[in-house]
């Protein structure tokens, strides 16, 4: 899938996704983690190359140095000057592939924490999305109540005409009342529930509470039509959380390879060249150079180095069943996902039924009433039932784009490799 947002056809929603992909505070938290670890990576394979010093000295020393004569013993003063410019070159020779295995390591970490950015942002993408259509769904909710509040004072408005015409019960007309009052009481508490959506919005998308404007629709879109979820093996390239658990199966094994290196030799081959005169004058008149090499050998650690290879082997086997796990959890992802989205159709279809049976249900016990053939419960039962129908359609159609998103989150997408770092994080 692409950009699966832009699908719904909402140009809000979009601005607000590419908001939070460059603004989001907790986005730029991984990308920071991203390049601490490409830094970490530079390190490592910097490891390989020889390390190249430019070393400058001076010096200037005295000595008394004391001597017999003629005329008793005597003590003379001597002062002398050392001047030394050198280049020493110090380069450990990788015989055993310690070096490369540990910049190999490293380098799978940064490829798994890029994998990480790209994971975040299809989870904050998510999140916006859901939290944008849940305003919405309130917006719609209001709206509905509205509806509902004019349905129950026209119903109000009828059990009083006939309770002052002697017709109707003051019991009744208390029902209907509470009727009107409980639909008012639930238009405020939406109205204060989509204020907390909006400021909550706003801090995912990095901006402070009121920076968002309340949308202007009060309806839920219709749902686009199904994405192929496509081959198993494409998910596991498209699922970014997948690769980075693969990537770091493989910076795990590159470990055990490092830990075992480590207990054999190391052979570094240094060499130095440069100048060193009494004179600063005569410092370039004498050139002087040396080569060395040398073995090292670890011949008793108490078992540290062993130990060693023994943690990097269960941290691969960590990671393997890590791994495994998070495939499962994928695939499960996105069965879940279009099982519960084929459901909420179906079911989104009983609901509709339901409201049309109560609809008519309605029309029927307002007649009877009206003519005076029942009392007004039949009437009340039919128009909670009507409302509470409406209302449950209406939650149960949020429900459904919840699960396309769910499901669009479940299949990944190839989207995230065209995610750019932060200005900042470009300049450093």
């Amino acid at each position: 899938p692409g950009k699966w947002w832009e699908d719904f056809g909402d140009p809000e929603l979009k601005g607000l996704v590419d908001r939070a992909l460059t603004d989001s505070l907790q986005l730029k938290q991984t990308w920071a983690r991203l390049t601490q670890a490409e830094a970490l990576a530079r390190q490592a394979g910097a490891s390989l190359e020889p390390n190249v010093n430019l070393e400058l000295s001076a010096s200037r020393s005295r000595r008394n140095l004391t001597a017999p004569g003629p005329a008793g013993t005597t003590t003379r003063e001597f002062t002398s000057n050392s001047y030394s410019a050198s280049v020493p070159v110090a380069y450990e020779v990788d015989l055993w592939g310690k070096l490369r295995s540990r910049a190999r390591a490293a380098a799978y970490d940064a490829f798994a924490s890029r994998d990480d950015v790209e994971a975040a942002a299809m989870t904050l993408t998510a999140s916006v999305a859901e939290n944008w259509f849940n305003i919405l769904e309130q917006r719609a909710k209001q709206k509905l109540l509205r509806q509902q509040m004019m349905t129950n004072e026209a119903f109000l408005e009828l059990v009083m005409l006939r309770f002052g015409q002697g017709e109707s019960s003051a019991t009744e007309v208390l029902q209907q009342r509470q009727q009107v009052q409980g639909t008012r009481a639930q238009l405020s508490l939406g109205e204060a529930r989509e204020q907390v959506l909006v400021q909550q919005l706003a801090v995912l998308v990095g901006r402070g509470p009121g920076s968002i404007v309340t949308p202007q629709r009060d309806e839920l879109p219709n749902l686009p039509s199904l994405p192929s979820a496509g081959l198993p093996s494409e998910l596991l390239q498209r699922r970014p959380d997948v690769r980075a658990a693969q990537r770091r199966v493989v910076a795990a094994d590159y470990r055990v390879g490092e830990a075992i290196a480590n207990r054999y030799p190391s052979l570094t081959l240094s060499a130095s060249v440069g100048y060193s005169a009494l004179s600063l004058s005569e410092l370039f008149d004498s050139f002087v150079w040396s080569v060395m090499g040398s073995i090292s050998a670890s011949l008793w650690d108490g078992g540290r180095r062993s130990a060693e290879v023994d943690r990097t082997r269960a941290v691969l086997e960590e990671r393997l069943m890590g791994y495994g796990q998070t495939l499962l959890t994928a695939v499960l992802e996105v069965e879940s996902s279009l099982v519960n989205e084929k459901q909420q159709e179906a079911n989104i279809e009983e609901l509709e039924r339901q409201v049309q049976t109560s609809r008519q249900t309605l029309d029927i016990a307002r007649l009877r009433y009206q003519q005076g053939l029942t009392d007004f419960l039949p009437v009340l039962t039919s128009l909670q039932a009507l409302h509470a129908a409406e209302q449950n359609l209406l939650t149960s159609k949020r429900q459904l784009i919840s699960h396309r998103i769910q499901l669009c989150r479940a299949l990944g997408g190839t989207w995230t490799t065209t995610l750019e770092k932060p200005a900042k994080e470009k300049e450093s």
